[in-house]
């Protein structure tokens, strides 16, 4: 587990199409604040992991733009077919920001995404 600032610079640093987030980070800034650093300095989304679903949670990850939140424990497949549901067309820009999102919502026992997706 890194710090916020870690994430910061790795997404800065390798610019990938979608950054993997776990919400608890070492230091004293966490997943959603790294994000929405990223997201206000790259315009990269995040994909939140936690082992909290609370009100609070999803309401900071919602102000980043988040992608989802993916909850722990979680399955390789579950990871897989969120990942695969990111993918766009190949003619189509990689996960745009959009002003207005959905609320986030629960798709599995271990999954809360958005409705749009």
């Amino acid at each position: 587990m890194g710090t916020a600032d870690d994430a910061v610079a790795g997404a800065i640093r390798h610019r990938p199409d979608v950054v993997m987030m776990d919400v608890m980070l070492r230091g004293s800034r966490d997943g959603i604040d790294a994000a929405g650093e990223i997201l206000e300095r790259t315009g990269i989304r995040s994909l939140f992991m936690t082992a909290v679903d609370a009100p609070a949670v999803r309401r900071r990850a919602a102000e980043v733009q988040a992608l989802g939140l993916l909850l722990k424990p979680y399955r390789a497949e579950e990871l897989c077919r969120v990942l695969r549901s990111l993918s766009p067309p190949a003619d189509e820009k990689v996960l745009p920001a959009r002003r207005e999102e959905p609320p986030l919502r629960h798709l599995s026992a271990g999954l809360a995404w958005r409705a749009a997706l």
